[in-house]
């Protein structure tokens, strides 16, 4: 997307492409503007599910309220001259309860940074993980 003296840069913080979320997740709109931003507009799969009129531009979206699989997350900066941006990301949403397997190779190599109890696990290995917070996986 083209950039112009009186279009806003906006961009989506602290998640990458493609990152695992699972429960909230925040949506973090990073907007850079030389005029006022006026509201920032945050689209789940094209479908308008939030608005905000003042900073910080920060939506919780729980993304347990739509079905597993990949998501279009999209934010959208409007300023007072009439300037707009967007921004988008896939992010996949996981179910609370799904187990989360990680090869043997992750739990050897956390062992080895952390020097703690996952050198005990066997190579099949499974972790079960409940958290409300964004996997960037």
């Amino acid at each position: 997307m083209e950039t112009t003296s009186d279009t806003p840069e906006v961009g989506i913080a602290k998640l990458k492409e493609g990152s695992q979320v699972f429960g909230l997740t925040s949506i973090e709109a990073s907007v850079l503007d030389t005029s006022e931003i006026i509201k920032v507009e945050f689209y789940v799969d094209g479908v308008l599910s939030k608005t905000l009129t003042s900073a910080p531009f920060i939506w919780d979206w729980d993304s347990a309220s739509t079905p597993a699989g990949n998501h279009v997350i999209k934010v959208v900066a409007y300023n007072l001259g009439g300037g707009t941006s967007e921004k988008s990301i896939t992010l996949k949403t996981i179910p609370l309860d799904k187990e989360v397997v990680y090869p043997n190779p992750y739990i050897k190599e956390r062992a080895r940074r952390r020097k703690d109890n996952y050198r005990n696990l066997p190579a099949d290995s499974t972790i079960r993980i409940y958290s409300l917070q964004a996997m960037n996986c």
